[in-house]
């Protein structure tokens, strides 16, 4: 799925939807960043992070980040965070769709997947920690 098919509207949803037919979605996006990217790909992040937030379209928590390698030590993020309902990205605004456009050229499809794939993730009451 493209980050641009995800701005089809320009409609803004409210912060902290409490809408039963559009619960919060929790996504895992994997960039397939292009050589030499990285650095740029991590500020480009940053400053959707701010946007999503500005536009209410994410809950704080959780974000998180992770670096990997792939392909033949090719760099690889993984981005975990929650939109604040499933339409939200649907209604993303302007600034939304260009920061996206940015995403998609600082990555490239890898290895038969596309240059960055989102999935949503089912999240769930921590498990209670034992020893053995």
């Amino acid at each position: 799925m493209s980050l641009v098919a995800l701005a089809a509207c320009s409609s803004v949803p409210n912060a902290g939807n409490s809408n039963p037919n559009d619960p919060p979605e929790t996504v895992e996006v994997t960039y397939h960043i292009k050589v030499g990217m990285q650095p740029q790909l991590q500020g480009v992040l940053s400053r959707a992070w701010v946007i999503y937030n500005k536009e209410h379209l994410v809950l704080a928590q959780p974000h998180f980040i992770v670096t990997t390698m792939e392909y033949g030590n090719r760099p690889r993020l993984v981005e975990t965070f929650t939109w604040v309902s499933h339409s939200a990205p649907d209604h993303a605004p302007k600034s939304v769709s260009d920061i996206w456009n940015e995403i998609q050229d600082l990555c490239e499809p890898r290895g038969g997947h596309d240059a960055v794939e989102i999935n949503e993730i089912k999240t769930g009451a921590p498990r209670k920690q034992t020893t053995l």
